[in-house]
């Protein structure tokens, strides 16, 4: 559907099959919109009253016009052509006694509304020609009465609702299917709107399907058009239940009607997931608890029509607290120890180790709760590193961070000397404590070299190029596995 700016407003896909059942959409369609039909296999598209042009073709385009459709590029006269179907609606009526004496058939009211819909003078020949097959209402030109409304009626229904353009009294025949009538009189309220309760005055109005109800007012000699509905069948209303949560419960699940196609789960107005279901009417969330983390959020069960019409929406009161669904534990560790066990609640699907904030590794867990790092002392080497316990879901969305407390029984030494160093010797040596992972020779501001290191000794060899002067400034730093400076000094020349 294709709006005046050629915007699509409305699509639809229909795979069909011997299964495929008749199904209705709702949606708005204006004069000047256009609709436009894919047919896989063209030649069985067919439309109601009209001989499609190009009938091979895949894709068809109609406009929509107060006559009706017009196909794009068809030379279809849709005066003549609606003129064709009212003359052919007004013999099906004359042909039959009981359609014509009856004080209201269907057709009548369809035949009225069609020649309404043409242009004068073709609008009063054919009010005139047909008036023995219209509706026995006043058909005076100076009528500027419009149709009332008449709400969808169900045999379930408490009352007959609707709205008359103004305050007037109204007027209403129930017709039952053997063509037998009963009137009823009603006032409607100021703003024009009515609902008749079935217990009329004490007696009982009765609705079954296929019975008729028509409606209209008059003032003096006016009568306005009628409007007319048929009674459907019962109302088959949306039942959704959710069985009792509680924070931290896997499993989340309830009933739905047979009406709802799918369930969803929406958490803060998303939609987050979908149910299973079976055909008793049972849905589950079989992983809610990855869902459902914190105490503010809006959680809705949501059902869905096969098009994905929401139908039902109710909202949960989840129980408990989120707070021991979502916890961590960490014991304490110990620098050069290769594992760092500790608990998680049931909501944390992953638990992962930060170090200096950056996820470095990633736990194995057990269904008890427990997990478990191993091989971590290359990640944690000081005491003085910021070692956290990140708990996230299925989403890895973070639910919870701890800090892990961290000691060190033997603290490694930064130390650092040089033996002394006269110019023009050749090597370079010294000590340097277990932090330090390797030895730089820095000269004047420059990086020279890196030391060969052996037992805690380091040595740089062909020195006598790079220090060459007195004023020179030499610098033997010390830095860790991450080159980060952890010890300098300063030799004295």
């Amino acid at each position: 559907m294709l709006n005046t700016a050629g915007t699509v407003t409305y699509s639809r896909e229909t795979l069909a099959n011997e299964k495929l059942s008749l199904s209705t959409s709702n949606t708005t369609i204006k004069e000047g919109y256009k609709v436009r039909i894919f047919h896989a296999n063209p030649n069985l598209l067919s439309i109601d009253n009209m001989t499609i042009a190009n009938s091979s073709a895949n894709t068809q385009t109609f406009l929509v016009t107060k006559l009706g459709l017009q196909q794009i590029g068809s030379t279809t006269n849709m005066k003549a052509n609606l003129t064709t179907i009212i003359e052919k609606g007004a013999k099906v009526i004359r042909d039959n006694d009981s359609m014509l004496t009856s004080p209201y058939v269907e057709g009548k009211d369809d035949l009225l509304l069609a020649i309404n819909l043409l242009d004068e003078p073709a609008k009063s020949t054919l009010l005139d020609d047909y008036k023995d097959v219209l509706p026995n209402s006043e058909l005076d030109p100076k009528n500027k009465f419009t149709a009332p409304i008449l709400d969808e009626l169900h045999p379930n229904d408490t009352a007959i609702s609707g709205k008359v353009p103004a305050n007037y009294g109204l007027i209403m025949n129930i017709y039952n299917l053997d063509g037998s009538y009963k009137k009823y009189l009603h006032y409607t309220e100021e703003d024009g709107s009515f609902s008749i309760p079935f217990d009329y005055y004490g007696k009982a109005i009765t609705l079954v399907p296929g019975m008729r109800v028509e409606i209209f007012y008059k003032q003096a000699d006016l009568i306005s058009p009628s409007t007319i509905k048929t009674v459907l069948a019962p109302v088959d209303s949306y039942s959704l239940t959710a069985n009792d949560y509680a924070f931290g419960d896997t499993e989340l699940s309830g009933t739905f009607s047979s009406n709802i196609a799918k369930v969803r789960l929406w958490i803060n107005d998303k939609a987050v997931t979908q149910a299973t279901t079976n055909s008793d009417g049972v849905f589950t969330f079989p992983a809610a608890a990855n869902f459902i983390v914190k105490a503010t959020d809006k959680v809705e069960i949501v059902g869905v029509d096969a098009s994905y019409n929401e139908k039902k929406r109710i909202r949960l009161s989840i129980k408990g607290s989120p707070i021991a669904t979502t916890s961590l534990t960490a014991d304490a560790y110990t620098i050069g120890t290769n594992t760092l066990n500790g608990t998680f609640g049931k909501s944390v699907a992953k638990v992962r180790l930060w170090v200096n904030g950056k996820a470095v590794t990633q736990a194995t867990t057990t269904s008890d709760g427990d997990y478990t790092f191993t091989n971590i002392a290359s990640f944690i080497k000081n005491a003085t590193d910021r070692v956290e316990i990140v708990g996230v879901n299925a989403q890895y969305q973070e639910l919870n961070r701890i800090d892990v407390v961290v000691s060190d029984l033997a603290p490694l030494d930064n130390g650092l000397t040089a033996i002394p160093f006269n110019i023009g010797d050749n090597t370079l040596t010294g000590t340097f404590g277990k932090n330090v992972a390797k030895v730089r020779l820095w000269v004047n501001g420059n990086l020279k070299q890196q030391a060969t290191t052996k037992n805690g000794g380091y040595t740089f060899t062909s020195t006598n190029y790079f220090i060459t002067s007195p004023d020179d400034v030499v610098e033997v730093i010390g830095v860790d596995a991450q080159y980060k400076e952890v010890s300098k000094i300063t030799l004295s020349l």
